[in-house]
């Protein structure tokens, strides 16, 4: 079946591929300043006439990894432990394959340059992709308080459920909704957090939660429960 072409979906794709170029050119110049303490004078010219020289294809290696470990095909709003993953074994393999290349033609760089620059694009790849998460919730839970809409809600339960609800949320699929407290019969998870909500008390604090955060919405999030705890 043909796709219609997503014009939102490329510029999206587009301005990623922008942003990597940009991630590059400062992670390479932040090794080099790093490497000399910052430094500007100490760097020898050779290196500066190395790193100007392989630029280009330093991100021919760095976009054509990145479109071999799905970067830009990922959904970023729902990024989790796999897509880490990739970014990290992604920044990996293009470092490697930077420093192959520079060692196949005759170029150099300081020995110490290429985990600099690995680590430092790590950086910046993984803060641009999580970031933009963060941003889409924030923003989200701003226009939905904006409106009026956005509910305080409390979720009854504190383990595996409650964890997936409040990713779903976090994540931006009920951005109407905010977390304002968990509810949890286990005392040993009294007073600490799941997503960085906090477990307030037991069923027996339920009322006096709900006024307290000014629960608009009561979610049961409990893999098992009878029709008696129900009530």
């Amino acid at each position: 079946m043909k796709q219609k072409f997503d014009k939102i979906l490329w510029t999206r794709r587009a301005f990623l591929v922008i942003y990597d170029v940009l991630a590059v050119w400062t992670a390479s110049i932040g090794a080099l300043l790093l490497r000399y303490n910052l430094r500007v004078d100490d760097i020898e010219v050779r290196f500066l006439n190395t790193m100007s020289d392989y630029f280009l294809i330093q991100v021919l290696i760095t976009i054509g990894v990145f479109i071999a470990f799905h970067l830009y095909q990922s959904l970023w709003k729902y990024a989790g432990m796999s897509e880490f993953q990739n970014i990290v074994f992604a920044c990996i393999v293009s470092t490697g394959l930077y420093l192959l290349v520079i060692k196949m033609t005759g170029g150099f760089m300081p020995r110490s340059y290429y985990p600099i620059y690995g680590m430092l694009l790590l950086v910046w790849i993984i803060g641009s992709r999580f970031l933009y998460r963060l941003l889409r919730y924030h923003l989200n839970q701003f226009r939905a308080g904006k409106s009026g809409s956005l509910k305080n809600v409390m979720v009854i339960g504190a383990g595996e459920a409650a964890n997936d609800v409040l990713k779903e949320i976090i994540e931006g699929r009920g951005f109407c909704w905010k977390v304002k407290c968990l509810i949890d019969d286990d005392s040993s998870k009294l007073g600490r957090y799941v997503q960085g909500v906090k477990v307030v008390g037991n069923r027996n604090f339920i009322v006096e939660a709900a006024h307290l955060y000014q629960i608009d919405q009561i979610i049961i999030a409990m893999q098992h429960i009878n029709e008696k705890d129900l009530k």
